[in-house]
């Protein structure tokens, strides 16, 4: 077992009326590779998050430099996918 520091997580939110296994089954692969905890309290059915004190600092970097840099081409990319979505729901409305 391994003994946590909890002066190095900060609290992130709870995911009420969840159990912890539909909550792992959810995260994907980029959120699995961060360094957090989730504590599961049975009495309340909630998940609480809690992020390591460095990963909170790198990934506030990552989100500045993000929506300053990053965001325009993001944003681009993201109105294309959601036209190639729409017109794949269009057919598929069609066949059913």
């Amino acid at each position: 077992m391994t003994n946590l520091d909890p002066r190095k997580y900060g609290y992130l939110w709870t995911d009420q009326d969840v159990n912890f296994i539909f909550v792992s089954c959810y995260l994907f692969r980029e959120f699995r590779q961060r360094d957090f905890v989730l504590i599961y309290n049975p009495h309340e059915n909630g998940v609480s998050f809690y992020l390591g004190n460095k990963e909170r600092q790198r990934l506030a970097r990552y989100g500045l430099r993000f929506y300053s840099k990053l965001y325009p081409e993001w944003e681009k990319n993201a109105k294309k996918k959601v036209a190639k979505a729409r017109r794949f729901l269009d057919k598929f409305k069609k066949v059913i």
